[in-house]
């Protein structure tokens, strides 16, 4: 699929790394870090490591002989890398693993955090390869073009937390290139958000406005353009038009609620303490929660003013509230507690 705007990989592992180097393009370290520390916050559990190990079973796909081909796609730090290198090492099966990510300062993270995980003993990196691409994995084609992947040349795709990322018919044409790359047999594993039909009587719609509008307060424009939750429906249907069959589809689901129970968390969501985001913020809530539900306002919730939070956290702290009576009302309320609940899972599809 030879094509001029094909970016070179780095590879990571027992390949030996080409002379080329990514293009250079201005890293977005921010964003990058930010990943992280939202990976912290929401946090993921020992037991859905677990589940997500056991959505890929390497044994299926080894012949004894040829290393498992993997493709990681929305790759960002490398989580999935990771997880998967030490699956190849507790197992023994050689995996090959292509990422694409489009951030480049977050496939550098990768790179780097590869590289240590693997160290300098050679039977782990007899194991474990990767290679890294940089590239909108969401343009039609772009998986073969970016990562130079034949049809029928793959056997697991992953793809964790990327999906929502996207709009919906970049989803759509997404799915289609995957199902080309795969292998008859081969599978898609996907660990995603999932957003209720209805979320606390919300259309799902509305959720991802709300989302928008908190990601154009902080300042995260192309994530609030591009971002657009879907529900477990969807998904399925998205599947099945791709060309996986119906019967061959599994999802799990790990239901959890989302509190923004402290005004820390809405600064934490924002990216920074200006009060007068938090309080644009707030006034997004409170609107999107008198437009359709009240009940999503948590048991825990409170009421304070900013004044009030800020007098406790920042008289110590050179921060002495100096600035704040401009932008506030006489009645300026952040309100906590709420909640918003969906739900993160695992889907398996596979090519007949």
């Amino acid at each position: 699929m030879g094509s001029p705007d094909i970016t070179p990989g780095i590879i990571i592992g027992k390949l030996e790394a080409p002379q080329e180097t990514i293009a250079s393009q201005r890293p977005d370290e921010d964003q990058a870090s930010r990943v992280n520390i939202l990976g912290q916050l929401h946090g993921i559990t020992p037991e859905q490591i677990r589940n997500f190990k056991e959505a890929i079973p390497l044994a299926n796909y080894y012949n004894g002989v040829d290393p498992v081909i993997m493709l990681d796609l929305a790759a960002g730090t490398g989580f999935v890398a990771e997880q998967i290198a030490q699956h190849a090492i507790d197992t023994g099966i050689p995996v090959t693993m292509h990422t694409i990510e489009i951030n480049h300062a977050m496939n550098a993270v990768a790179r780097a955090r590869i590289e240590s995980f693997l160290g300098v003993d050679p039977s782990r990196r007899d194991l474990f390869s990767m290679l890294a691409h940089d590239g909108d994995i969401t343009t039609q084609g772009g998986i073969e073009r970016l990562a130079k992947l034949r049809e029928a040349s793959v056997d697991i795709v992953s793809i964790k937390m990327g999906l929502h990322e996207m709009p919906m018919a970049n989803k759509r044409e997404l799915l289609k290139d995957v199902y080309r790359v795969l292998k008859p047999g081969g599978r898609l594993v996907s660990w995603d958000v999932f957003v209720p039909e209805r979320t606390n009587g919300t259309p799902a719609i509305e959720y991802t406005r709300f989302i928008a509008e908190k990601d154009r307060i902080a300042g995260r424009g192309s994530m609030a353009i591009r971002r657009e939750f879907h529900t477990k429906g969807e998904l399925k249907r998205l599947l099945t038009q791709a060309g996986f069959n119906q019967e061959m589809i599994s999802m799990s689901q790990y239901s959890w609620v989302r509190t923004w129970d402290t005004i820390e968390r809405w600064f934490f969501e924002l990216g920074n303490e200006n009060p007068s985001n938090l309080i644009r913020l707030n006034q997004a809530a409170t609107d999107y929660i008198g437009r359709y539900d009240e009940s999503m306002l948590g048991d825990s919730a409170f009421t304070g003013t900013l004044r009030e939070y800020m007098d406790l956290h920042y008289t110590n702290g050179g921060f002495d509230g100096t600035g704040i009576d401009p932008i506030l009302a006489d009645r300026q309320y952040v309100v906590t507690g709420y909640s918003f609940e969906i739900g993160s899972g695992i889907s398996i599809a596979i090519k007949k």
